[in-house]
């Protein structure tokens, strides 16, 4: 029986990844914003991609289970084009099992008033708190979401990148050319940890420890998994990585390196309930290079990700865990060429003076900023 399963499984992931959906049908409200409909693939996810050029990138999407979506950000008068592309049944990640997208229509006006219910973020829960974070996408050039994964607030992936893309400038640590690589912006709800005990960050009023992901061996890119946060992620982040928090496997007392780290040969273990807390809730770390902090980078624990149909503090009935975050349906995407065109600067001497550093980091982040804010889309507020 558990091989007929699998074979089925493996059917239904084929059918998915291997079939081209049909187009959607996509509306223009006078007043602006999009509806986007199409024939439901049931129980399954929906990505759709909105275009400001057919012959471009995209630069938002939604994933939603249900038809319609509503893109409230998209601008009266404008042309747009949009796309979807189906997840695959069973599948546990949204990082991949992704089928081909359908073929790119053109928006059409509408003269009437259209209502529909989905592309808005829902009501605020009692005790929550909202966050704008920006993730590149490793080992793929399209969205990989955040469950089980890291990201970062607009400064601190600018100093991610300024840091990590002057060492390759063709193929960055995320193993994807920065050139291709896809940024997308994400608004996040999360529940207040509450933790009573003090995390690495000194922040557990509201969040738990950093978890560093998609890092240790076996990465499978499709199935995300995050672990007990690294060497190099706590020395970014200005902890103790003396040889009482992390030292060379089966040598407790010589200590890791950059070098050492880089091949996953540095043990840090991480307390039993500060684990438990971190794959409850989302993580936290300053980001602490160049001479000062430049940032903050989280993490997204995705057994407490809840779905588009639940609101934060829902019980999963598969696995009993609350969820205590969740992911606004809309997102905003710009890829590596833009960066570049606007003047992201990641190329400079290792030996230049930290202040200079800095500096760079500063003009990366506006550059971020503006390509965010230059999409023909109505201006992102805070979330």
């Amino acid at each position: 029986m558990a091989v007929l399963w699998a074979a089925l499984l493996m059917m239904v992931c084929t059918f998915v990844n291997g079939l081209r959906p049909a187009a959607p049908t996509c509306i223009v409200r006078p007043t602006g914003g999009l509806v986007v409909a199409w024939g439901e693939h049931p129980r399954q996810l929906h990505e759709i991609q909105v275009f400001a050029d057919a012959a471009g990138a995209p630069v938002a999407a939604q994933a939603t289970p249900t038809s319609p979506a509503i893109f409230q950000h998209a601008l009266p008068g404008r042309q747009y084009w949009v796309r979807f592309r189906v997840h695959a049944l069973g599948a546990v990640s949204k990082a991949g099992n992704w089928s081909e997208p359908s073929h790119l229509v053109e928006c059409a006006p509408q003269g009437g008033r259209q209502e529909g219910a989905g592309g808005e973020h829902g009501r605020r829960d009692r005790g929550a708190f909202s966050l704008s974070v920006v993730r590149q996408s490793e080992y793929s050039n399209e969205i990989d979401y955040l469950g089980n994964h890291d990201s970062a607030d607009m400064r601190g992936s600018a100093n991610f990148l300024t840091g990590t893309a002057t060492t390759n400038a063709n193929r960055s640590i995320v193993n994807v050319s920065f050139y291709n690589s896809t940024f997308t912006r994400y608004c996040v709800e999360l529940l207040p940890a509450q933790l009573p005990f003090k995390t690495r960050s000194h922040n557990s009023s509201f969040f738990a420890d950093y978890l560093s992901c998609n890092w240790v061996p076996p990465v499978t890119p499709a199935a995300p998994t995050c672990h007990c946060q690294v060497w190099a992620d706590r020395s970014i982040a200005g902890d103790d990585i003396g040889t009482d928090a992390c030292h060379v496997l089966n040598h407790p007392r010589s200590n890791c390196t950059w070098d050492i780290d880089m091949v996953h040969n540095c043990s840090c273990p991480c307390d039993q309930a500060a684990m438990m807390a971190s794959e409850a809730f989302t993580g936290m770390m300053p980001c602490l290079m160049f001479g000062k902090q430049q940032g903050t980078w989280y993490s997204h624990p995705q057994a407490a990700e809840c779905q588009a149909h639940q609101p934060l503090g829902s019980v999963h009935p598969s696995t009993g865990r609350v969820c205590t975050w969740k992911q606004a349906p809309e997102m905003r995407l710009v890829h590596g060429w833009q960066l570049l065109r606007l003047g992201f600067n990641y190329s400079f001497p290792d030996n230049l003076p930290d202040a200079e550093k800095q500096a760079i980091v500063e003009q990366n982040t506006r550059v971020m900023q503006a390509a965010f804010d230059e999409a023909p889309l109505k201006k992102q507020a805070p979330c």
